[in-house]
């Protein structure tokens, strides 16, 4: 914003340019500072500490320009930190306010996990912030301060060397899916509607008020046309629409401009323009800024876009933090510092999750028992108590857009609540499904899009999908599985079901038999994935059996303060073998020594990736 005083000049028929930066984050998770209190490590990249950094020197770099500083949403929930300090002891010391500040925020848009914590903690602590927090498509009496969008009305510098006005309207929207996956924290107090048809109604009353230009935070990714998932991932429809001058993306973590999105028709993922708007999606945890630098023309119609550049500032271990993002979260850093270094339990075995894409692993097999504790007592004198008790875990542990550092990995000793913290980072509750043998099935199809369909001329094909996030790889403890990705998948990434002749679950046992498609059973799973998140077929608010008041991280550190885990089943869930297929799984080099664990697949040790991951052969 220039701050210097200069009368405006005379109207005139003459063209002006002018320039406008608009600085972007997005998904920040409550990453503050480069320090991960989860792993208790400095990261290399990350931290809202380094970006604040980043954004003064955009600023500083163009003194002439008018910069707009916005964030697209996810801003609440994610790291340690956000858990801490939204417990009502500490809630009062949360730094996000101050952090908003420092970083001279004009707008921030609301995401989906942002009311992770319940309606009152988002008031809590987005009440006080110095600029409009917005969204066009989700309304609740609980945050009376929420707007649909704002008009920034601002002066910007003329090539004549005067101030003229501009106004830039900035609205707000995120995935109407919000109200599925937050159903226990919303508890019917919020109305979420289609975001597409909000953006469409509300950008000419926009300029009808007197927007000059419109930027859209879309708290969505960049999926095509096609894709099952474009309702939830409304990106490219957003750019679409009339009189958008530019859009910040998120939601999906991944990174625009640059390589993720080079295979969606309409953008244009090397200059970061999507139908030929400009557009940034600034990756997540704050390893990025989004910037994007555009060229005004002022003519007898208004300010007009005549040139744009999209770029993304990756922060780095060189990039400092600035000192007061440091100070202002200090205190809440040693706060959660300590609490994650309390022990809660022991184990007698090394517990990790190298190899979670291949084998059951210690992560999720912690969290069952937990589950599978916390429902058992639930239903004790209930029409359920004698149903079989399984119970459908994931963990994002598994590495991913996270790094090689993402794996759990506690040798035999003390479990710190940090390791337990770090299986599932998100504040779930136990609830059950009550479900049929043939329900279950395609619950494990729809888990088995985690891989790719591998073919046995190609040799060493990447073993996972991208697109496909580790959360939604749930492994159902109390069978015995065997997948055979030589199949194609059944359902889509999104959870649409696209070959219904395709069945990639080679086998299911339950007791040692084929499992019975009428059987029925009680299913332990998280809030979110029996809300409906993640689009698992059959599984809707509608079906829920159980909802306790117990979180999984809770559960399972209530199962370990009884004593260590029970051994783990060995046989839970593997590939098919002579499949005659190679593949390449990426995992953390200190996987190395445990290869003994998986010598069934004659894994061999072929690379390192750019990102550091090591990367294993495997044979089926």
């Amino acid at each position: 914003m220039v701050n210097a005083i200069s009368p405006l000049p005379p109207p005139d028929n003459g063209s002006v340019t002018a320039e406008l930066c608009i600085l972007a984050t997005s998904d920040i998770h409550m990453q503050l500072t480069a320090h991960d209190h989860t792993l208790d490590i400095t990261r290399p990249t990350g931290g809202l500490s380094r970006v604040v950094t980043l954004i003064e020197q955009a600023r500083a770099a163009r003194p002439d320009a008018l910069v707009l500083t916005l964030d697209n949403g996810d801003l609440l929930q994610g790291a340690a930190m956000a858990d801490v300090m939204t417990t009502p002891a500490h809630l009062a010391q949360h730094p996000i306010t101050a952090c908003l500040a420092l970083a001279g925020y004009d707008a921030i848009g609301l995401g989906n996990h942002d009311v992770d914590h319940g309606l009152h903690v988002t008031h809590r602590l987005l009440k006080g912030a110095n600029c409009p927090v917005l969204s066009a498509n989700f309304e609740s009496a609980a945050l009376p301060f929420l707007r649909p969008y704002t008009l920034l009305r601002r002066k910007v510098r003329g090539d004549d060397g005067a101030l003229h006005p501009v106004c830039i309207g900035v609205i707000s929207a995120l995935p109407e899916q919000t109200g599925v996956w937050n159903y226990l924290q919303l508890n019917q107090s919020a109305r979420i509607v289609d975001p597409m048809a909000r953006l469409a109604a509300l950008i000419p009353q926009m300029k009808s008020e007197g927007a000059d230009l419109i930027v859209v935070l879309a708290h969505a990714g960049i999926v095509p046309d096609t894709a099952a998932d474009r309702d939830e991932n409304f990106a490219l429809s957003a750019a679409r629409l009339p009189d958008v001058t530019a859009i910040i993306c998120g939601h999906t973590h991944l990174s625009l401009p640059g390589p993720d999105h080079r295979d969606v028709d309409g953008v244009d993922a090397n200059s970061g323009q999507l139908d030929q708007v400009p557009a940034v999606m600034p990756g997540f945890a704050a390893r990025a800024l989004g910037v994007i630098d555009i060229k005004l023309e002022r003519t007898t119609n208004g300010w007009q876009v005549c040139d744009s550049h999209c770029t993304l500032h990756a922060t780095s271990e060189d990039t400092p933090e600035h000192p007061a993002i440091l100070q202002a979260t200090a205190a809440a850093s040693r706060l959660t510092q300590a609490h994650m270094g309390e022990p809660v339990g022991h184990t007698d075995m090394h517990l990790h999750s190298f190899f979670a894409y291949v084998r059951a692993d210690h992560a999720t097999h912690l969290l069952a028992h937990g589950m599978k504790r916390a429902v058992r007592i639930a239903v004790r004198d209930t029409a359920y108590q004698s149903l079989p008790i399984l119970a459908a875990t994931c963990t994002t542990a598994k590495g991913g857009t996270a790094g090689p550092q993402n794996f759990l990995n506690v040798p035999p000793g003390v479990i710190q609540r940090r390791h337990v913290a770090m299986i599932l980072p998100y504040s779930d509750m136990v609830w059950a499904v009550c479900a049929t043998g043939a329900e279950i099935l395609e619950w494990l199809e729809r888990c088995a899009i985690a891989f790719e369909h591998l073919r046995p001329d190609i040799p060493d094909q990447t073993l996972t999908r991208r697109d496909v996030p580790g959360f939604l790889f749930d492994v159902i403890s109390g069978l015995t599985v065997t997948f055979d990705p030589t199949q194609p998948p059944r359902y889509c990434a999104a959870g649409r079901m696209i070959n219904p002749r395709a069945r990639r679950v080679a086998s299911a046992h339950w007791n040692g038999s084929p499992i019975d498609h009428d059987q029925q059973f009680l299913v332990a799973a998280n809030s979110f994935r029996l809300a409906g998140g993640g689009g698992f077929p059959g599984l809707s608010p509608d079906k829920i059996a159980l909802r306790t008041d117990v979180s999984v991280t809770a559960a399972a550190l209530h199962a370990l303060a009884e004593g260590p885990a029970p051994a783990m089943a060995a046989d839970t869930w593997r590939f098919k073998t002579g499949l005659g297929v190679t593949a390449v799984l990426q995992t953390a080099p200190e996987a190395m020594p445990l290869l003994d664990q998986i010598a069934d697949l004659a894994p061999a040790h072929v690379g390192i990736t750019d990102a550091g991951f090591l990367k294993l052969r495997i044979s089926m």
